[in-house]
């Protein structure tokens, strides 16, 4: 069993009742609910979903406002950051191979496609928000 807040959006182990008691961090308004209600309504929520909760103060999945103009910039500066790291990495080795002239014609063809793809995604203008149109990841 657990309890439920509404105002923190978090849930309590009823086991661990005193010890939050003591430490004066059982919120007031906990309602009692069992584990399915808690396995629903923990980890990750469903796509576009926020924790809520219903007229009843139960734990609901609700519509996710949508994003400013400025978080959608921002998810989307850092997608295109995280794209760069990996597109970094893989080209690091391969020019390499490149500088020790010792680079294989598929690793030849394999820099300049990531190195292609690196110079796309560098082209990113993530203010544009729903106007990007991302380059395909070399497959190889």
């Amino acid at each position: 069993m657990y309890y439920y807040s509404k105002n923190t959006k978090l849930f309590y182990p009823v086991a661990l009742r005193l010890d939050y008691e003591a430490a004066h961090t059982l919120p007031d308004d906990c309602i009692e609910v069992d584990a399915s209600i808690f396995n629903e309504f923990t980890g990750c929520p469903p796509d576009g979903k926020i924790l809520s909760f219903d007229n009843n103060e139960m734990p609901m999945w609700h519509d996710a406002p949508p994003l400013s103009h400025e978080q959608n910039i921002a998810v989307l500066t850092n997608k295109k950051n995280q794209l760069m790291v990996v597109a970094n990495a893989t080209i690091a080795p391969l020019q390499d191979a490149i500088d020790f002239n010792i680079a294989t014609e598929d690793e030849t063809q394999r820099l300049n496609d990531w190195r292609l793809y690196r110079v796309l995604l560098n082209r990113i203008d993530t203010s544009l928000v729903s106007d990007i149109t991302w380059p395909e990841i070399p497959t190889h």
